[in-house]
């Protein structure tokens, strides 16, 4: 809740449903955040795949533990976000993202325009796979259609085999 507060968003955690909300996107506060992960390193890659939809640049810090997880999940996050048009810089023990949003809507439709989608690696880590699904959720060329894949998606089945399912759920009863 803190980390999207920087942002300019609301969360409210009443009766077990988390809301984030922002009355207008144009109300997303601008400008550099550095934002420690160490306690909660897991989430950084949420955030990180989020980062392209929340104005100016994130400096992720405190994951240099992260590399030695799954995978190198830095260095596999900085590839990931590089492919989507973002502007990255890999640190031993942290990640700036300076985001590109009209970038991603670039690149993004000019994948529909040849047929395809984004796609995006896993490294067989459940986490690139729930965290990029979460970003591929949002209606980025405002028609509905998908714009991002995510390659192997059956690499949650050890933590949430059904996440898939529940995040189109959840985005079907918001829509």
């Amino acid at each position: 809740m803190d980390v999207l507060s920087h942002h300019g968003l609301r969360v409210d955690a009443e009766n077990n449903e988390w809301t984030v909300a922002c009355a207008d996107p144009r109300d997303i506060q601008r400008g550099h955040r550095e934002i420690d992960f160490n306690t909660i390193s897991d989430t950084f890659l949420t955030y990180a795949a989020i980062a392209p939809l929340l104005g100016g640049s994130v400096r992720i810090c405190g994951i240099g533990h992260t590399r030695l997880q799954e995978t190198d999940r830095i260095a596999g996050m900085a590839a990931e976000l590089s492919k989507l048009g973002q502007l990255v810089k890999e640190e031993p023990v942290a990640l700036t993202v300076s985001i590109k949003p009209n970038e991603l809507r670039a690149r993004a439709l000019k994948a529909r325009n040849e047929g395809k989608l984004l796609t995006i690696d896993t490294y067989e880590d459940h986490r690139f796979a729930m965290s990029f699904g979460i970003l591929g959720s949002f209606d980025l060329l405002e028609d509905g259609q998908p714009w991002l894949a995510i390659n192997d998606p059956a690499c949650c089945g050890k933590t949430f085999p059904n996440f898939f399912e529940a995040l189109e759920t959840m985005r079907a009863a918001s829509s």
